[in-house]
């Protein structure tokens, strides 16, 4: 029974990775879900950490000067605050809103605050609605992607089917008619940096996690003291 879903997932997932033409960031995700599936499969205890850890093993001795690229730093930032964190803040969220918008959102905003300083420093931007667009954004990218997906299936079933290729089509050309009619200009905050304030912004979320025998009351303390030391430098860094 583990092996048979195996069948599926996999040539799916190829099939995203050649439709996104084999990018780097895709294949590092792919690596990432095909370490996770091969554990699943075979019974191998594991956990996030480690199935993210051994990813970036695999990744790096394929190209260990990907260690050194944005694109791994942002990759892997990304996965291991989505692992670390999003349980966490989907509970805080669920306080003012559903359970299932904070499951559904709690990700995307995870990822945004997990690789935030990076893309500040190395891009020299703050994005502000970057997790309104995502929300908006990426479910309708995979809405399309199936539909891309399922009319691959049948133009190899029958030709019949060819007229239904053109709507993939149609909608990416939509979606960058109004990309490249938006002024991203007024979305971002530019010429910000976070230099050593980023060692207490990761300090103030990691305090917050269930790793730490302490008391809730010195947690918050110690969150309350590291932002606010996080707070302070980056204002200094920026203004003055």
């Amino acid at each position: 029974k583990r092996t048979k879903h195996i069948y599926f997932v996999i040539p799916t997932l190829l099939f995203y990775v050649a439709f996104c033409g084999f990018t780097a960031s895709c294949m590092r995700a792919f690596t990432i879900i095909l370490i996770k599936l091969i554990a699943d499969t075979f019974g191998y205890k594991r956990d996030g950490l480690n199935t993210i850890s051994i990813g970036a093993i695999v990744v790096l001795t394929i190209n260990p000067t990907s260690l050194f690229t944005i694109g791994f730093q942002l990759s892997f930032l990304a996965y291991m605050g989505i692992i670390l964190f999003t349980k966490p803040f989907s509970r805080l969220l669920s306080k003012v809103l559903s359970v299932r918008a904070s499951e559904f959102i709690s990700p995307y905003v995870v990822a945004y605050l997990s690789t935030l300083p990076v893309i500040v420093d190395c891009f020299g931007y703050l994005a502000p609605f970057a997790i309104l667009f995502n929300v908006l954004v990426i479910p309708i990218i995979g809405i399309v992607y199936v539909a891309c997906f399922i009319v691959s299936i049948l133009l190899m079933i029958s030709p019949i089917f060819k007229a239904l290729s053109l709507l993939p089509e149609y909608t990416f050309n939509a979606v960058n008619l109004i990309i490249n009619n938006i002024n991203d200009e007024f979305f971002l905050i530019r010429n910000l940096r976070f230099s050593v304030s980023t060692v207490f912004y990761y300090s103030a979320f990691i305090i917050t996690l269930d790793k730490f025998n302490i008391t809730k009351k010195e947690r918050i303390i110690l969150f309350s003291v590291l932002f606010s030391l996080f707070i302070a430098s980056f204002v200094i860094i920026n203004i003055v």
